[in-house]
């Protein structure tokens, strides 16, 4: 009997356990069911690189300045069209731009920004100088179209027919005086004229050869144009509110930015990268600040309000120490720089020129 009762004292035990194990593996469950655990995580996306910006391609010859102070010296007199200057008078030419119409661009659509594929920035301001100037011109009822001009051509008459082969063919870039001769002496070629589209690898090779006899040719009919150089901000702000865009190459070296009354300028105070050249489009009186058209795409500077894309803002002391140390050039299409009343009213039928 004392060997029966031990055993089944043991049983009572062994059934205890049982039992404890039983409510721990319920209170687990009712647990889990309560607070279930984290659905597994998938991996975090793998860091992309940010995308590298275009690299910088100097346009200018290291001696660029000097050359141009020569030729500036050509045209001795202080830049005029109408003589009384109103700084507070603001003259943003894309308005016109926006109004008209042509090959490659529709109305209502920006000025492209290029972009530019080889060292060909000269020829990019150029251009774009002077479809704003052309804009202006059918708006004050002084043109009756706008074509579209083509850079490559332009890039060959400066470095060849104008330049002489300068500078040589193992590198890219132009002096900004050939360039506004060539426009004055050579005229332009348009988009359509040509009959392909850009690339920097036609603008290099007509940079070495000149262009065909043919285009030259058909160039020759725009020929007898103006250009001007400016040496001053009045100078500039003159050009401007009479509808006159022009070419500005100095040394390229953007640093910090910052907003100043609304809009984002550009200090350049960072490091120097060589000669490069955009083109002045506009003169915010309110701010006193002047607007650049640059040739590096629409994603070259931070959208800035209206302006096009692809520019940028700069004060008036940063346009002062462009000027002193740059060459600017405005552009005409006819001889001259006669006074414009600029409407930037809806476009209204324009007389034939």
């Amino acid at each position: 009997m004392p060997r029966f009762e031990f055993r089944v004292a043991w049983s009572q035990l062994g059934l205890n356990r049982l039992l404890a194990c039983c409510l721990l593996v319920s209170l687990a469950a009712l647990v889990w069911r309560s607070c279930p655990p984290e659905a597994p995580q998938s991996p975090d996306p793998p860091v992309m690189a940010a995308a590298a910006p275009q690299k910088f391609q100097a346009g200018l010859p290291a001696d660029f300045l000097k050359v141009s102070r020569a030729a500036e010296a050509r045209y001795p007199a202080p830049f005029r069209v109408a003589g009384a200057v109103d700084r507070r008078k603001s003259a943003l030419l894309w308005q016109a731009v926006l109004q008209v119409e042509s090959p490659r661009k529709p109305r209502g659509q920006h000025y492209p920004p290029g972009p530019q594929q080889i060292g060909d920035c000269v020829s990019f301001g150029w251009a774009t100088a002077v479809y704003y100037t052309l804009a202006n011109a059918v708006l004050s009822g002084n043109a009756s179209g706008i074509d579209d001009p083509f850079q490559p051509f332009q890039y060959g008459v400066m470095r060849v027919t104008i330049g002489g082969g300068r500078p040589g063919c193992r590198s890219d870039g132009a002096y900004p005086d050939d360039c506004a001769e060539g426009f004055k002496a050579r005229g332009w070629l348009t988009y359509g004229e040509a009959q392909q589209p850009y690339s920097g690898a036609l603008a290099r090779k007509l940079g070495c050869s000149g262009p065909p006899a043919e285009w030259l040719r058909l160039a020759k009919a725009r020929a007898g144009g103006d250009c001007y150089p400016i040496r001053t901000v009045d100078e500039l702000i003159e050009a401007l509110q009479n509808g006159y865009a022009g070419t500005a190459a100095f040394t390229w070296s953007p640093g910090r930015t910052r907003t100043e009354s609304g809009r984002i300028i550009t200090h350049f105070d960072g490091t120097d990268q060589g000669g490069h050249q955009v083109a002045f489009v506009g003169w915010d009186g309110a701010r006193q600040q002047c607007v650049l058209h640059n040739s590096h795409g629409i994603d070259a500077h931070p959208a800035n309000g209206e302006d096009p894309p692809g520019s940028f803002r700069v004060s008036l002391a940063t346009l002062q120490w462009m000027l002193q140390g740059g060459t600017f050039w405005a552009f005409s299409s006819v001889t001259g720089f006669p006074a414009q009343e600029i409407d930037f009213s809806p476009l209204r039928p324009q007389r034939a020129p």
